[in-house]
Order: structure tokens, then C-alpha cells, then sequence
């Protein structure tokens, strides 16, 4: 063996936390438990729950409030080949998977980039009607629909209403409603702390979502998307707290 590769002595601790770092980065979009990290790592259990304990309060990883597993946290740049796209599926596709499951309907991922969302993530649910707005890699302009109005309101609203103006030309071209309602539904956005709206893109449709953060910078959306139904009314209450619940920064 190499010199260079020989353990330092004195830094098993430091070897351990990058060990459980480097597991939970190769996981991806995929969770791993403290019990899979102690068995493929051969660290006591308890000496993971203290390291992971450490590693959750810098934000390099956070855990999953369902189901007790750990995903990569916002603050872990170590992995700086992976752009925000990607970042934004490691994150917070476990939620989206959740959502999906537990309401069946279709839920989407959006990275922001610049006057645009891009769809980077897209779950389907068990519902037997699924809407497709996008597919993986569409973009939209912010403004057009529920999932990019979430983000307009989370911005500040000087810098949210040039985007707006500077896309409503192109927004106007797809709307099936009209541009008062686009502005009501923004408004509700900003004091309800998540967008909602309804028949903006396809008659019948109606969704909800709210803004993702990296810090204290807006980078993107999770969007649930459904056919106005009576399912849907008792539905859109739950998802909401879930929304907000699993994404207090």
C-alpha cells in the first residue's frame, strides 16, 4: 500500500464522518438510515447517531421528520461537479416521492434559472388521472402556473414583478385565464407563504406549491398538480402542511 493511503493515526473520528458523508452523497435521490450506515461502515450505531448528530447540525446532511433517514443537506458542498439541478433532486425528491405516495398525485421538481423554472424531477402518483404540464427538462417562464408563481412570491417583489413584466408577453400566449388572475394568485402567494391556483394552463386543472431555498436564496419549486375533484378538496389542506411542515429553513 501506498504510503499516502495509510490512515493518519489519531483521526479514526475524522475518517468516520467522511466515510458517512461520502454514503450519504452516493446515495443520491435515494435515503439511507443510521442502521445501513452502521452496517456498511462497521460503525457502532451509537457513534453514527453522534457523528450524523454533528454533520446534521452544520447542515451538510438533514433527516427525513417520516422516516428517520438522512439525505444530503444544504449546506454539504463537497460535490461541486453537481449542478442545481441536481442538487435539487438529492435534496428534496424523498419529499416529492412522499407526497406522491401518500396523495397520488403527479409531483415535480423545478430548478430556477434565471427569468425560467426547469423541470428537473418529476414523480407520478397512484391517482388514476395524471396531469402533464411538463416532462423532465420543459421550462417555463416564472409567472406561468402555480409552480413558478411560488417562487415569484418568495422573491423579493420589486425583482418579482421585472421578471413578471419582462415575461408576460410569453405568458400571455398560454394563459387561459386572465391576467388579473394571475396577479390575484400571486398576491394570495405572498401571504400565504405557497401558490395556489387553478385553470391557469388547462381548464379544470389546479395545483399548489411552494418555493425551494438553498440558504436564503430562492433556487427553485415542488409542485403538486391534480383535476379540480372533490378528492382534490380534501386533499389540498394536507398537502399544504406537508409542504410547509417539511420545508421550514
Amino acid at each position: 500500500m501506498d504510503s499516502q493511503e495509510q490512515p493518519i493515526k489519531g483521526a479514526q473520528s475524522v475518517y468516520r464522518v467522511l466515510n458517512i458523508l461520502e454514503a450519504v452523497i452516493q446515495r443520491g435521490d435515494q435515503m439511507i438510515s443510521p442502521k445501513e450506515l452502521s452496517s456498511a461502515l462497521d460503525i457502532p450505531l451509537a457513534t453514527v447517531h453522534r457523528l450524523l448528530a454533528v454533520l446534521r447540525q452544520r447542515n451538510f446532511v438533514a433527516c427525513d421528520p417520516v422516516t428517520k433517514k438522512y439525505h444530503i443537506g444544504e449546506g454539504c458542498l463537497i460535490n461541486p461537479k453537481q449542478n442545481l439541478g441536481g442538487y435539487i433532486r438529492s435534496r428534496f425528491t424523498p419529499l416529492a416521492e412522499r407526497l406522491s405516495r401518500r396523495f397520488g398525485y403527479p409531483t415535480i421538481l423545478y430548478a430556477r434559472r434565471g427569468y425560467d423554472a426547469v423541470c428537473v424531477q418529476r414523480v407520478d402518483g397512484w391517482n388514476p388521472i395524471q396531469i402533464y404540464l411538463n416532462k423532465v427538462g420543459d421550462r417555463r417562464p416564472l409567472g406561468m402556473g402555480s409552480a413558478t408563481l411560488s417562487i415569484l412570491a418568495a422573491l423579493p417583489e420589486e425583482e418579482a414583478e421585472a421578471i413578471l413584466a419582462r415575461n408576460e408577453e410569453e405568458i400571455r400566449w398560454v394563459l387561459q385565464t386572465d391576467f388579473t388572475a394571475l396577479r390575484r394568485f400571486l398576491e394570495q402567494a405572498r401571504r400565504q407563504g405557497y401558490a395556489a391556483s387553478s385553470d391557469m394552463l388547462l381548464k379544470g386543472t389546479i395545483g399548489v406549491s411552494h418555493a425551494l431555498r438553498m440558504g436564503d436564496e430562492v433556487i427553485g419549486s415542488i409542485a403538486v398538480d391534480a383535476m379540480r375533484s372533490e378528492q382534490w378538496e380534501r386533499d389540498e389542506a394536507f398537502i399544504v402542511r406537508e409542504l410547509k411542515e417539511s420545508l421550514l429553513f
